[in-house]
């Protein structure tokens, strides 16, 4: 499969889990070359943004307020620009880069969490196509890191959960500036770039032509 469009790897920071009560608070992004694997040009974004009704946050309690993991405060949000205003920016940049095509999604857990984030809040201002999707991003194609690293530790005791801190941890990253947008961003491309290069190096070296020939492809 010979893949033209840009992967783009992107994060949303949040106050919270649930993408129906959510509050976005910031999203980056980049884009990868999908041939060099090497970031293109111009394709960065990072933005803060505003709930409209941020002052109804509770930001006291650190148990109950998820601002507290990235460090986002609610005194940081204030002069920010609302969500409304951030997502079609975030939206028009990628269409902005990718042209006529659209974008491989990429990021860790974005399966799960950021794509239906992102496409909540696309229907929300009117950005949604008819299908109810983004219009910026492939929904046939998807690069989510965590379903690889799941993958690439089934049945191993070197990664006891799939954690981004985890594989962090594991892999050596640097820890301090970690959740947030453009720092996560930045250590999820090198992941893709790692696991990508991985698989394009060795692939041509497993024979999966007439693999099934033996067998059938069947079990049982």
């Amino acid at each position: 499969m010979n893949v033209e469009n840009l992967l783009v790897v992107f994060d949303f920071e949040t106050n919270g889990l649930c993408i129906e009560t959510l509050y976005p608070t910031e999203v980056a992004c980049l884009a990868l070359d999908p041939v060099k694997l090497t970031i293109v040009p111009g394709s960065k974004f990072h933005s803060l943004m505003r709930p409209e009704d941020l002052d109804t946050i509770d930001d006291t309690d650190e148990k109950k307020d998820s601002l507290k993991i990235s460090g986002i405060t609610k005194e940081i949000l204030k002069d920010q620009p609302i969500i409304k205003v951030v997502i079609t920016s975030f939206v028009n940049h990628i269409k902005k880069i990718c042209g006529k095509k659209r974008a491989v999604p990429c990021g860790y857990n974005i399966s799960n969490f950021d794509l239906p984030l992102l496409d909540k809040l696309c229907n929300d201002f009117k950005l949604a196509g008819k299908d109810g999707k983004n219009p910026c991003f492939l929904t046939g194609t998807i690069f989510d890191v965590k379903e690889d690293i799941n993958r690439w530790f089934f049945q191993s005791d070197r990664l006891a959960f799939p954690s981004f801190d985890n594989v962090r941890k594991l892999t050596g990253m640097k820890m301090d500036g970690r959740h947030r947008a453009d720092f996560d961003v930045a250590q999820e491309a090198w992941l893709v770039k790692k696991l990508l290069g991985f698989y394009k190096r060795n692939a041509p070296m497993v024979a999966f032509e007439e693999s099934a020939r033996l067998d059938g492809g069947m079990l049982g």
